[in-house]
């Protein structure tokens, strides 16, 4: 297999391709997508807000497609370096992201559900406002589906990463030992796609059902639960990686400690030689010392507690609004 050149984030998505066949500017070509699903919004008898809400939801989600698969793709610089092969181990973890079956089968999954689901709620007047609805809720799962896909693929491409035999910094040159930016990436993308569904529990909100409901709580789940798939596998290279220094320290301090013994002389007379000897090794002794102390408080999880409380907010303030859609729920009950 030496040799296989494997397709990197660098590739584009399924959704990216289109867009690049229409010529135009991709943040240009996701808000004329989105008018769509904003304007048959109004097929639910929903108010001039709800139809802006919807067409900034149907933005969103188009525009991170791309943003998220840049995001990996920036981050090669920072994370090729640790890997066995460099590039090419780093392009293997990723080779899924640009697949298209995955991404095609997402969209027919989400649309044909959503469609079957939410057929009740169609408002036909006209076939227009058929075709209409029909294509915002394929819209919306082309975007979704796709998010979706980048999401949970490059999150995956992560794990892989943490399972190699990493190129790890010494402690004394990064305190993270190099693997930070798997972390910090890791949350960044969580962060965005969090986002995006605490976007569409507001914009849902006005008609909450039992469907919207489940689905979101089971994307918030699944979200969570993939941010830290990754960071297990490099947080248990992190915990050997501080054993072995504190085992290392462990040892340097039984030699300083039995040296002074063997260099410094018995005798009544002590010489100028021996007390540089014995000043020298207390001054190992404190600097050891204040090293273990370093060794201590290495951290075992590639990114800091601050991260993680931006996360729990996240995920806490996407919750409490899916929360809202359950009380509204009970109440039009």
């Amino acid at each position: 297999m030496e040799g296989v050149q494997f397709p990197g984030p660098e590739q584009l998505t399924l959704f990216e391709r289109f867009v690049k066949g229409l010529r135009i500017p991709y943040w240009l070509a996701c808000l004329l997508l989105a008018v769509i699903p904003g304007y048959a919004s109004s097929n639910f008898g929903e108010s001039l807000f709800s139809l802006v809400l919807w067409t900034l939801l149907a933005f969103y989600m188009f525009y991170i497609i791309r943003y998220m698969r840049t995001k990996v793709v920036e981050a090669e610089s920072e994370i090729a370096p640790l890997c066995p092969q460099g590039e090419e181990t780093f392009h293997k973890a990723f080779s899924r992201l640009p697949k298209s079956k995955p991404q095609l089968v997402l969209w027919l999954t989400i649309g044909l559900i959503s469609i079957f689901y939410f057929s009740r709620l169609f408002r036909f007047s006209t076939y227009l406002d058929t075709a209409l609805t029909i294509a915002s809720i394929s819209s919306f799962a082309v975007a979704w589906g796709t998010v979706f896909w980048v999401y949970t693929s490059s999150i995956y491409g992560l794990h892989s990463l943490g399972k190699q035999p990493l190129k790890l910094k010494a402690y004394s040159e990064d305190t993270m030992l190099g693997v930070g930016p798997l972390g910090y990436l890791s949350l960044h993308l969580a962060i965005i796609y969090l986002s995006a569904i605490a976007l569409g529990a507001v914009a849902t909100s006005l008609y909450a059902d039992l469907f919207t409901i489940t689905s979101l709580l089971a994307f918030v789940i699944i979200g969570g639960a993939f941010f830290f798939l990754p960071l297990t596998s490099v947080h248990r290279l992190m915990l050997s990686a501080r054993l072995r220094e504190r085992s290392l320290l462990r040892n340097q301090f039984n030699q300083l400690v039995a040296r002074p013994e063997d260099k410094v002389s018995a005798s009544a007379e002590t010489t100028l030689t021996d007390l540089h000897v014995l000043l020298s090794d207390l001054k190992g002794l404190i600097a050891l010392e204040i090293v273990e102390r370093k060794a201590l408080s290495m951290p075992t999880w590639p990114f800091d507690s601050r991260v993680l409380g931006q996360l729990t907010l996240m995920i806490v303030s996407t919750i409490a609004t899916i929360i809202a859609q359950i009380i509204l729920l009970a109440i039009n009950i």
